[in-house]
């Protein structure tokens, strides 16, 4: 058994498994051919009975590999920016803009930028990719 990532229990149940899928939703490749022959992984979808978390337990970091074709930008979208400023309107609204922000998974650090013009002092981006 798998041991939860959060909790370490050994409690966890399988809800979906597959051989293989694409490592990556979002790199963009030069052409079909290099997209078509880029590597997979197992999907082992596990959900602890203890903590309730879900995750992937056949993930390996060590298959990921963030190069010039990878591609998470999401502001592109009108609609993902007004989730972003509303988002940010709620923590005016909470009080937070003296407080010490980190926002983890965060890309190229538009969303971390947006806080800062709208004068939030301690606002730090981290994205290990």
């Amino acid at each position: 058994m798998t041991p939860c990532k959060i909790c370490g229990s050994i409690r966890t149940v399988r809800l979906h498994q597959t051989p293989e899928l694409p490592l990556f939703q979002n790199k963009v490749y030069a052409d079909e051919e290099i997209a078509r022959n880029q590597p997979g992984a197992r999907v082992n979808l596990l959900q602890c009975d203890e903590c309730g978390f879900i995750f992937n337990g056949s993930f390996d970091p060590g298959l990921m590999d963030y190069n010039a074709d990878y591609q998470n930008e999401q502001n592109y979208s009108s609609h993902f920016i007004e989730h972003l400023n509303a988002v940010a309107t709620l923590l005016i609204e909470g009080g937070y803009q003296e407080k010490r922000i980190v926002e983890i998974g965060c890309g190229k650090g538009f969303f971390t930028e947006l806080l800062m013009q709208k004068g939030f002092t301690h606002v730090t981006g981290f994205d290990p990719a």
